[in-house]
């Protein structure tokens, strides 16, 4: 039949031939008008139908694109090229599982489809269907061995599924066809962050950032990588760089919020969340991450204010309910912590955070037995991460030791080494072969432990052994209460040739000796709670009629001001090269004031009369309400009577200071 196109008459056939040239040359507008007015003349016409269809697709008029390609199927269902672009249409819809079953329609006619089964993979990822997915990808794959764009998108598929070394393969596997190609380094990175490689995902999301500086998705991936690494400053930095890409992404700065509160820059991490608060009100991630902003700033009331809003946001979410839990916790309200933490658990029995916290407040109640069970977790969880995770399972004391090799290891701070090390002995007495492992700084001092075979530094390689502890496992193990702490002191000593040049060096100053320590290692996560300005310990001595001995191996900045310009302390950092050094120094101390750190485990584990000074809100192994310690019969605590006041103990350790020398 013949058509009037301009002037000229055209048969059927012409026009579509037409038709095809504009669509093969992308000329969709052409396609349309030419097919629509075949269409009016021959509405039953198949061809004219499908690359309607098409033009519509092209052109974005969706809808009328699947009503005409649905109408092509119908009339040519043996066409797979029909059902493959009735399936772009659907897809382009927003219809996936419609696109899905005409993808296989167009499969199960043309099973080498190659594209059919490259968006067939994209569908299912598009409705979570994993397995699927991979399975659509790898069919495409099969066809195209050597395309670099198919093993990215079955490594993001992996990813999906955790499936992180197969996934990782996957994006090496498109690597190796184009080096160059940022996509597939980033989802390197993230399988190899997914299977705790850390370094390896650093350099690959490095190199993705050279190639293209600017990707904000392999920024965001790096600064997560560095919290991981617990490299805040490095996270803090790169969440920067994203966030002046992405002014408003409320993800990145609530990840260079948390990174801030991290490194205890409370201030600068509270501005952060407020920042993406005024973005989105109703993020209860955000207002938890104002409240811990806050916590950190010991603004308790304005804190708890912000993780109830959370939890209006998100009733009865686990984490908030932990959250509000610390706030109570930081104020010695430890009925009502454990009441939030065990709620978070009703709603979440393995949240393994708040069973360490109820933990926590368990042994801050003195409940040893009940508490040093959840403590175990601790390793488990990066906030009291040990060193290192155990190589084999933790013994706990459910196994005879007798003729075996038993290898302890230290963990978590110098303090916590010198504080459980104690137990050593115990296992000896059970006829353990104990290998003691500690850290470098400590093994000169602890090389003659009594109970212990032999002492190695914690980067020493493990020697061969039958069991293993975590060395502050060892209470559990021995199923510790209150009133059967082994305390019997001194169970360390000070090398003896040092102790007597030290007991020389101080006879030649008269009076009472004192040592004083206003701070520890700065890396500490509770540093800033627990560390005292050095300014705050002048009173004492007036108190003590003379010189104060500073036993510490650094000073802050601020603290090192403040000894330059006062001569009532005396440094002897310079003379500390390791612990056998501290220890014969505090051997011939007549006292050691000292804040919670590891000078105050060694004087007490010596035996030497020893005052801790202790935050508001203090560890759990001092508990509360007791200005005694069950761990060191020869200690005696002073507690700050509220947050952040050092000066109300100042003036209690000046009363009780000059009490203790007029008995001497």
């Amino acid at each position: 039949m013949p058509f009037v196109i301009g002037d000229i008459m055209a048969s059927t056939e012409d026009t579509l031939q037409q038709a095809r040239a504009h669509e093969t040359a992308g000329r969709f507008t052409q396609v349309a008008s030419l097919c629509e007015r075949l269409l009016k003349q021959e509405p039953d016409n198949a061809e004219a139908r499908h690359l309607c269809g098409i033009a519509y697709l092209n052109s974005d008029r969706i809808e009328a694109a699947v009503a005409l390609l649905k109408t092509t199927v119908q009339t040519r269902p043996d066409n797979p090229t029909a059902w493959f672009d009735l399936g772009l249409a659907q897809q382009a819809a927003g219809t996936p599982e419609e696109a899905a079953t005409s993808y296989n329609y167009a499969l199960s006619l043309k099973p080498e489809h190659l594209e059919a089964w490259s968006r067939l993979a994209m569908v299912y990822k598009r409705l979570a269907r994993w397995e699927d997915a991979a399975q659509a990808c790898r069919h495409a794959i099969e066809l195209a061995p050597g395309e670099p764009d198919l093993a990215c998108s079955l490594g993001a598929i992996l990813l999906q599924q955790k499936q992180w070394s197969e996934s990782a393969a996957a994006f090496r596997q498109a690597l190796t066809r184009k080096p160059q190609y940022p996509e597939a380094l980033n989802g390197l990175g993230e399988a190899l962050k997914g299977s705790h490689q850390y370094d390896e995902a650093r350099a690959a999301f490095e190199q993705a950032l050279v190639l293209r500086p600017r990707y904000l998705e392999a920024l965001f991936n790096l600064g997560a990588t560095f919290q991981a690494l617990e490299r805040w400053p490095d996270a803090v930095t790169t969440y920067k760089f994203a966030l002046a890409i992405a002014p408003s992404s409320v993800d990145v700065l609530g990840n260079l919020g948390n990174s801030l509160w991290s490194a205890r820059e409370f201030s600068a991490a509270l501005i952060v969340h407020q920042k993406a608060l005024s973005l989105r009100k109703d993020h209860a991630p955000t207002h938890n991450g104002v409240g811990n902003a806050l916590l950190g700033l010991k603004r308790f009331a304005e804190a708890r204010a912000a993780f109830e809003r959370a939890l209006a946001l998100c009733p009865d979410d686990p984490n908030t309910l932990c959250n509000l839990g610390n706030v109570h916790l930081a104020q010695n309200q430890l009925d009502a912590a454990l009441g939030f933490y065990r709620r978070a658990l009703q709603i979440r029995p393995d949240f393994r955070q708040a069973v360490f916290n109820e933990g926590l407040v368990l042994l801050l109640k003195g409940d040893l037995r009940a508490g040093f069970p959840k403590y175990e977790l601790r390793w488990v969880l990066k906030q009291q991460a040990c060193e290192e995770q155990p190589p084999r399972e933790n013994w706990l004391g459910d196994t005879p030791v007798d003729g075996k090799t038993l290898l302890v290891c230290c963990e978590q701070g110098l303090g916590d080494t010198l504080q459980f090390v104690r137990y050593v002995p115990l296992l000896n007495a059970r006829g353990a072969k104990v290998i003691l492992r500690v850290q470098e700084a400590l093994r000169p001092l602890l090389s003659n432990m009594p109970g212990a075979a032999v002492v190695t530094a914690a980067d020493e390689n493990l020697p061969p052994f039958d069991h293993y502890c975590l060395l502050l496992s060892l209470p559990l193990a021995f199923g510790t209460e209150l009133n059967t702490i082994p305390s019997a002191v001194p169970y360390v000593t000070a090398p003896a040739d040092k102790s007597a040049f030290w007991r020389e060096q101080l006879s030649l100053v008269p009076g009472k000796k004192i040592g004083i320590v206003c701070s520890g290692n700065p890396q500490h996560r509770n540093d800033y709670n627990r560390s005292c300005p050095l300014a705050a310990f002048k009173p004492l001595a007036g108190a003590a009629g003379g010189r104060l001995y500073l036993v510490q191996h650094q000073l802050k900045p601020s603290d090192a001001a403040t000894l330059s310009c006062s001569p009532e302390f005396v440094d002897l950092s310079k003379e500390l090269h390791d612990f056998t050094d501290t220890a014969a120094i505090i051997d011939n101390l007549d006292l050691v004031i000292a804040v919670d750190t590891s000078v105050a485990h060694l004087a007490g584990a010596m035996g030497k009369p020893v005052w801790v000074l202790l935050p508001f809100a203090p560890d759990w192994r001092w508990m509360m309400d007791r200005n005694d310690s069950p761990w060191y019969p020869t200690m005696r605590l002073f507690r700050q009577p509220k947050p952040d006041d050092w000066t109300s103990v100042m003036v209690d350790v000046v009363k009780a200071l000059e009490t203790f020398l007029a008995s001497q």
